[in-house]
C-alpha cells in the first residue's frame, strides 16, 4: 500500500494527474457507450412505428414538439419531426389546440395516469381520429407522450347516416301513428253517417210496415224494395270499410289492373262530377309481388283521397305502365335513376288532375306525401310530384323497378 505522506509534492501533482486523466476517459467511454445505445433504441423504435399502418408519433410534453414521428404521419402530414403538433396536424393555429389532450395525461404529482382516449378531426386531411394517448418518461428523463390516430372517417359518416335514418324512422313512424289515427277518424265517421242514415231509413220502413194493413199496396212494395236496397247499399259500405282497413285480403285475388280498375270505380262513383279516364299498358301479363300491388293500391288510393278533398278538380286520369327493360342493339338500356339495382321491367303509376295545383294540394309537410315517398322508398322506387303541363293540376308519379322471376302466377 502506498503510503501517500512519504511523497513530495512533484509527485503528488503528477499522481492526481494520472487518476484526472484515466478518470476523464473513462467517463467520455461510457458517455460515448450510452449515446450509442439511446440512438440504437431510438433507430429501433422508429423502425417499430413505421410498421404500422396507422398514425403513431412522440411528443415531448413540455414544449410540444413532436420528436420522433412514423412514416404514415410524415405521408398524411409532411415532415413534422422537429416542429409543434398544432402546426402541422391542424391548420392556420397559433397555439394549443383547445382539445388538446396532454394535459389530461399526467396527474397533479407529473405522473402519468394512462390512456386517455378521444375522437378528433384534422381540418388538414378532412378526416376523423380515434386517439389513443399516453404519457412515459424518455430516455433523459423528461415525460413524453406516444401518440395513435387510426382513422375513422368512414365509420363515422356511417354512423351518422345510421343515426340521420334513425332519426327518420322515428319521424316515419310518428307520421304513420297520425295516418292511422286520421284514418281511423274518417272510418268513424263515414260509418257514423253511411250507416247511421241506412240504419234511420231501416228503422222507418220497417215501422211502416209494421203498422201497413195492406201488405199488397204500391207503398208496401215499395217500402221493401226500398229495405233491400239500404241492406244492398250496407254491405256495399261495410266490404269498402273492410278494404280500406285491409286491402291485402282484396287485391291478392285480383290483377293490377282490375285492382286499380274497381278502386277507381269506386272513387267515381262518389264523386260523380268528376270526368274520370284509367289507362293500362302492360306489355307483359304476370303477377307482381303482393307487396307491391299493395304499395300501388295505396298510392293510388291516397291520390285520389286527396284529389276529392283539395283538388277540387273535374277531371282526372290514371296510367298504369308495365314495361320491359329496354334493349337496344342486344345491349340493355339501363334507367339513370336505378343503375345499381337488378331488374327486368318498369312499373310505372301516373295520376294527372286539372284541379287547384301543385302548390295549392302538396307541400313538403303533407303527410298524405311522405306517405307516399315512404312506401315507394321501400321498393327501392321513385315518386316525383309536380304540376301538370297536361291538366294543369298535379302529376304524380311512381316508378318502381321489378325483377320478374318465372313461375310467377300468369296474371298482372
Amino acid at each position: 500500500m502506498t503510503n501517500y505522506s512519504k511523497l513530495s509534492k512533484k509527485e503528488l501533482v503528477a499522481l492526481v494527474e494520472h487518476y484526472e486523466g484515466k478518470h476523464t476517459s473513462l467517463i467520455a467511454a461510457n458517455v460515448g457507450a450510452s449515446m450509442r445505445s439511446e440512438a440504437f433504441a431510438i433507430n429501433l423504435l422508429q423502425l417499430v412505428l413505421d410498421t404500422f399502418d396507422e398514425m403513431v408519433y412522440i411528443v415531448d410534453l413540455a414544449t410540444n414538439i413532436i420528436i420522433i414521428a412514423n412514416r404514415k404521419t410524415e405521408e398524411l402530414f409532411g415532415e413534422v419531426v422537429g416542429t409543434r403538433c398544432w402546426e402541422k396536424l391542424q391548420k392556420g393555429r397559433r397555439g394549443v389546440c383547445d382539445f388538446c389532450t396532454n394535459p389530461k395525461l399526467l396527474n397533479s404529482y407529473k405522473q402519468p395516469v394512462g390512456v386517455y382516449k378521444a375522437t378528433l378531426r384534422s381540418d388538414v386531411t378532412n378526416s376523423w381520429y380515434q386517439c389513443s394517448d399516453q404519457a412515459f418518461e424518455w430516455l433523459d428523463g423528461s415525460m413524453v407522450a406516444i401518440k395513435t390516430a387510426v382513422d375513422v372517417s368512414e365509420l363515422k359518416n356511417v354512423t351518422a347516416k345510421l343515426d340521420q335514418q334513425l332519426k327518420k324512422n322515428k319521424l316515419a313512424m310518428q307520421e304513420i301513428v297520425l295516418l292511422v289515427e286520421k284514418e281511423r277518424r274518417q272510418l268513424s265517421h263515414d260509418l257514423h253517417d253511411e250507416m247511421g242514415q241506412i240504419a234511420t231509413a231501416i228503422n222507418l220502413n220497417a215501422g211502416f210496415l209494421k203498422n201497413s194493413q195492406d201488405t199488397g199496396s204500391t207503398l208496401h212494395l215499395a217500402a221493401i224494395e226500398d229495405i233491400e236496397q239500404l241492406a244492398t247499399g250496407m254491405l256495399y259500405t261495410i266490404r269498402t270499410a273492410s278494404n280500406r282497413l285491409n286491402p291485402r285480403t282484396y287485391i291478392q285475388l285480383l290483377t293490377v289492373p282490375d285492382m286499380l280498375q274497381g278502386l277507381f270505380d269506386e272513387w267515381c262513383s262518389r264523386n260523380t262530377k268528376v270526368h274520370g279516364e284509367i289507362h293500362f299498358k302492360v306489355a307483359n301479363t304476370f303477377d307482381l309481388n303482393i307487396e307491391l300491388k299493395e304499395t300501388l293500391y295505396r298510392l293510388c288510393q291516397e291520390a285520389l283521397t286527396n284529389i276529392s278533398k283539395h283538388a277540387n278538380a273535374s277531371r282526372v286520369e290514371i296510367t298504369y305502365r308495365l314495361s320491359e327493360k329496354l334493349v337496344v342493339g342486344g345491349v340493355e338500356v339501363m334507367d339513370d335513376k336505378f343503375l345499381n339495382i337488378d331488374y327486368s321491367h318498369l312499373v310505372e303509376l301516373e295520376v294527372l288532375d286539372n284541379g287547384m295545383g301543385f302548390l295549392e294540394q302538396y307541400n313538403k309537410s303533407s303527410l298524405g306525401l311522405k306517405y307516399m315517398s315512404e312506401r315507394v322508398q321501400l321498393h327501392d322506387g321513385l315518386l316525383n310530384v309536380e304540376a301538370c303541363a297536361m291538366l294543369g293540376g298535379v302529376k304524380i308519379l311512381a316508378r318502381f323497378p321489378y325483377n320478374y322471376q318465372e313461375g310467377s302466377r300468369n296474371h298482372g
